[in-house]
């Protein structure tokens, strides 16, 4: 689809481009016409083949750059690995971590629990696994005393036939407590 458009919008460039070109071609035709020189029909031609040309090339190098629906498709199937950092309000670390599915349709306190390793449907038609829960522990990146920093491994996969919006903002990650920031 992303294709057609910009094939329809270098035709229209195109189809621009010429009328401008025709235009100059008059412009030129009828100041030479009161300097009375017979030779329009000539310079209008040496005038468009040029600006043609430079348009026609310059849509063909525009068309083989621009990426294939197959390349973006694939590019967008490789970005559904999402690793998000997440802050825990206890000051030991520890891979027991729970997953809560908060979507925005459901209430937190409904919610249920799963573990690490188990996906989890949600209701936008994506389901979601968290593969791992890692330690990130280093004086340099260490968030504001009382929390220690961990990073999530998530999943996101598309289970409907319509696109889904991905956001690190959309969902959040507890601890044991029910805590999360």
């Amino acid at each position: 689809m992303e294709t057609i458009a910009g094939i329809l919008v270098i035709l229209a460039i195109l189809a621009l481009m010429t009328v401008f070109g025709f235009l100059i071609t008059l412009i030129v035709g009828l100041i030479i016409k009161k300097q009375g020189t017979k030779k329009t029909g000539k310079l209008g031609l040496w005038i468009s083949i040029p600006i043609f040309l430079i348009i026609f090339i310059s849509a063909i190098i525009f068309i083989h750059l621009s990426p294939t629906t197959a390349e973006t498709t694939d590019s967008n199937q490789n970005t559904t690995d999402v690793s998000n950092q997440s802050y825990d309000t206890s000051s030991e670390s520890s891979d027991d971590y729970d997953v809560t599915d908060s979507s925005s349709e459901s209430d937190s306190s409904d919610s249920d629990e799963e573990s690490i390793g188990s996906t989890v449907e949600v209701n936008d038609g994506s389901s979601i696994k968290v593969n791992s829960i890692t330690d990130t522990s280093d004086s340099l990146d260490a968030p504001r005393t009382g929390y220690h920093a961990v990073e999530a491994s998530i999943t996101i996969e598309n289970t409907s036939l319509s696109p889904i919006d991905i956001n690190e903002q959309k969902f959040s990650l507890y601890d044991e407590n029910d805590e999360a920031e």
